[in-house]
């Protein structure tokens, strides 16, 4: 049981041919999402990797890491709940020569903030 309301979001991120970014959430322990991530227009899926991972807080460059899911640009859907308080999301890189335009939609409880 959550004090609060579950959220929803859209996200649209722009993946620069041969480029890659990070796109964080902060999800506390115990809390979870729902999600799907698509890639648009991308025709070779093999082009574009998609890592799910999470990370604890750091102090002095050190904290665990865990890895969830990673695929190499086909879509994916899943239901997800945090095994501790930190940043948690997807690192993308675009392999393709075109630019791309993933797209993650969400449901449950995570704030977008993430530092």
């Amino acid at each position: 049981i959550q004090p609060g309301k579950w959220r929803t979001d859209t996200i649209e991120i722009p993946v620069r041919a041969g480029e890659g970014l990070e796109y964080k959430l902060t999800v506390k322990r115990g809390e979870a999402l729902v999600y799907h991530i698509s890639y648009g227009t991308l025709t070779e899926p093999g082009m574009m990797l998609s890592e799910f991972h999470g990370h604890t807080p750091q102090v002095d460059g050190v904290g665990d890491l865990m890895f969830y899911s990673r695929t190499g640009g086909s879509p994916q859907s899943g239901v997800f709940t945090a095994p501790w308080d930190g940043i948690h999301g997807w690192y993308l890189k675009n392999d393709s020569p075109k630019d791309v335009v993933v797209k993650i939609e969400l449901a449950g409880f995570y704030a977008l903030d993430a530092v």
